[in-house]
């Protein structure tokens, strides 16, 4: 087994997994624009105001989206190869073609995704609460619909806090899952070498 991370490898995966998550982002800034278009207009345009391109509300939405997560992205490909090549590797880096790795980056949005679905039912849930919680955002940038922006934002939070699980779940699952395959009778070498 090679101890040297192939550098094609790594960076191709490492690519890979920045154009997922900011593919990811700019999706899910569209669905976000639909609930609370103020979380961009009052909150997200003045954060990103250094990556105005002159693109309309709703694509730049989208933009910043991509800008939002890209990094995590790229971060998760790192811990998923970083796993990979540690635990799992059997054969060097054939044995783990960019399908498998873009299956480990999609279980990672997908616990990102319930991460957001989670913030979407906490803000539900803490409905009646919003203007303790988040009423400064009231005072401090004119928010009028206080209640999906709030939703927003907790989708946000919730979703970046699935994403961080999700890269914790995938990599404990390539850690369990490397020492299963090399205990297993079939990754031994034939007896005599």
């Amino acid at each position: 087994m090679t101890r040297r991370v192939p550098f094609a490898w790594f960076a191709r995966n490492i690519l890979v997994g920045t154009l997922l998550g900011g593919a990811y982002g700019a999706i899910h800034d569209q669905v976000s624009w639909s609930i609370s278009p103020e979380y961009f207009t009052k909150f997200k345009f003045e954060q990103f105001a250094w990556a105005e391109i002159g693109l309309e509300p709703r694509l730049a939405a989208s933009w910043i989206g991509f800008l939002a997560t890209w990094w995590a992205g790229a971060i998760a490909a790192y811990a998923v190869c970083r796993m990979a090549f540690r635990h799992a590797f059997q054969d060097g880096a054939s044995s783990w073609p960019l399908g498998r790795v873009v299956r480990r980056l999609l279980a990672v949005l997908m616990v990102a995704m319930a991460g957001g679905g989670c913030g979407f039912a906490y803000a539900r849930m803490r409905a009646q609460d919003v203007e303790r919680l988040w009423g400064g955002w009231r005072t401090y940038a004119g928010v009028q619909d206080l209640e999906a922006f709030a939703t927003v934002g907790s989708i946000h939070n919730f979703g970046y806090a699935g994403a961080l699980l999700g890269i914790v779940l995938v990599a404990v699952h390539i850690k369990v899952k490397g020492r299963v395959d090399r205990s297993s009778p079939q990754s031994l070498p034939p007896p005599g070498r």
